[in-house]
């Protein structure tokens, strides 16, 4: 949180090719809260993401997430699905502004959530609150489960204090949260996705500082890591997104005054 994933998520949604959905594990961990259970909210989470893989939003599971995303606002975070919407922008800002008035439309249509999904061949799902080493059985689950599906990772770092600082900034809930706890849980997060000993095909490690200095050389990587074609608008895209008078999460916002 506040580590610089929104502005990273949003660079790979806006690819043509790419189907994005906003934290994924939020609707998990909600609906699992109750039961007061570490385990819970990662198991419900991988469930749910194998799911997502189907793109059946008539599925019950999947139109209560697909619900929970719009009561939440995170639908319009998804350029696949604002385009399905008519309200897409390269502004984040500006998108969730003209897509706001149309969610009422957006929870009711599940042939717009699959037809969007459908029609993406590369999926990209940011999740918080979970490590790599809770959601990497997935690979195998899903090329289990689906033909010609395969799972990459992008584990997104962030220096501590620029976390800590960007929280502050935006007085952010989670500020409670002491320095030495965000150093461990980031730390636990890193030495714990490097003991699955991951090739590096599957698991790339992102400094978002690396991002903010140089984004056209980062976002070149990840895309070439995805397997998706850096296109000329995407320079424009990365342009607009990292002025600071934009608000989005980008050097001149967030930068390393200082991944996911």
């Amino acid at each position: 949180m506040r580590g610089g994933t929104t502005f990273t998520g949003d660079i790979l949604s806006s690819h043509p090719d790419v189907f994005y959905l906003y934290e994924t594990s939020w609707f998990s961990e909600d609906r699992t809260h109750s039961l007061r259970r570490a385990d819970a909210s990662v198991v419900d989470s991988r469930r749910i993401i194998t799911k997502l893989q189907t793109c059946d939003y008539t599925e019950p599971e999947l139109r209560e997430f697909m619900k929970y995303q719009v009561r939440r606002g995170h639908y319009a975070r998804s350029h696949a699905i604002s385009r399905e919407l008519g309200c897409d922008d390269p502004l984040l800002m500006r998108r969730l502004d003209k897509c706001r008035p149309l969610g009422k439309k957006c929870a009711e249509t599940p042939s717009l959530w699959q037809r969007a999904c459908r029609s993406h061949r590369v999926h990209v799902f940011k999740i918080l609150r979970l490590h790599v080493v809770d959601v990497a059985p997935l690979a195998a689950t899903l090329a289990a489960t689906l033909a010609g599906v395969s799972v990459k990772f992008i584990l997104l770092t962030r220096d501590p204090r620029g976390v800590l600082t960007s929280r502050e900034r935006h007085k952010f809930v989670a500020l409670h949260l002491r320095s030495p706890d965000v150093c461990y849980n980031m730390a636990e997060n890193y030495d714990s996705a490097a003991a699955l000993n991951l090739s590096s095909d599957v698991l790339k490690v992102i400094r978002y500082e690396d991002v903010a200095d140089h984004p056209e050389v980062k976002v070149r990587e990840i895309y070439d890591f995805v397997g998706l074609p850096y296109l000329p608008e995407t320079d424009a895209y990365i342009a607009l997104n990292t002025r600071g008078e934009t608000g989005s999460d980008a050097k001149g916002a967030r930068g390393p005054e200082v991944v996911g």
